[in-house]
């Protein structure tokens, strides 16, 4: 049997490896862990995004707070004053009317600032609750699955090394050059090995040139498709 042939069976138990390796990848249990751990990462991200929230209404209410305890503070002063008549002037007078006014109003506009931070603080204190039992759930959810995928995973992947001895087994009597280069082959597509149909190669279905179907014909020759790279086997 020569090492093309040898190849060629090679690529056959290669093929049931990687036909594994993607059932693997693909399993339903692996895709919701996946799935879960992506949703995890959402909640956690919402929630450092709400917590900045938080934090940022939380500092707008101290300084609303703040600012309507000075002016309640001054409003009261110029009240005091108007109580007690301590004007020399009816111009005095009407300054600290002026005065009051703009305080008052002051005091309304700072108000409803005050109310509409703590009406956001309190949506953003929900949906900071909400996301932390969203991220509680898929936590625990994942914990579950993982468990169960754990031991599904065991069984696989004695599956999968069988595979691999199975086909391992098959390389002791082929060139390791062959081997490295139908590796080498692999990581751009796969199978790498593709039978000559004619004048086409079996891989991509292009028309070869004559030199390339000739080098092919050789014994031991390692002829590559010159459009998609595959090594050529000439049964």
């Amino acid at each position: 049997m020569s090492a093309m042939e040898q190849l060629w069976i090679y690529q056959q138990a290669d093929s049931k490896v990687v036909k594994y390796e993607n059932e693997m990848r693909q399993d339903p249990n692996r895709r919701k862990l996946v799935k879960l751990r992506n949703y995890y990462k959402e909640q956690q991200n919402a929630m450092q995004s709400v917590e900045d929230g938080v934090s940022k209404t939380e500092k707008t209410i101290a300084q609303c707070q703040s600012q309507y305890e000075q002016l309640k503070k001054r409003l009261e002063s110029c009240s005091t004053r108007t109580s007690e008549d301590d004007f020399s002037s009816a111009s005095e007078v009407k300054s600290a009317i002026s005065d009051i006014n703009d305080i008052v109003l002051k005091l309304q506009q700072l108000q409803q600032r005050l109310q509409a931070a703590v009406r956001e603080a309190d949506g953003l204190n929900r949906s900071l609750r909400q996301a932390r039992s969203n991220a509680q759930q898929a936590k625990n959810d994942y914990t579950e699955l993982k468990k169960e995928y754990d031991e599904q995973l065991a069984v696989q992947t004695e599956e999968l090394k069988k595979l691999e001895a199975e086909r391992d087994a098959l390389s002791s009597g082929i060139p390791p050059q062959l081997i490295a280069k139908y590796n080498s082959v692999k990581q751009r597509c796969f199978p790498p090995i593709a039978k000559l149909v004619g004048e086409k190669c079996g891989g991509c279905n292009m028309e070869l040139p004559a030199v390339t179907l000739s080098d092919a014909s050789r014994d031991g020759a390692i002829v590559e498709c010159e459009n998609c790279g595959r090594i050529l086997y000439v049964k």
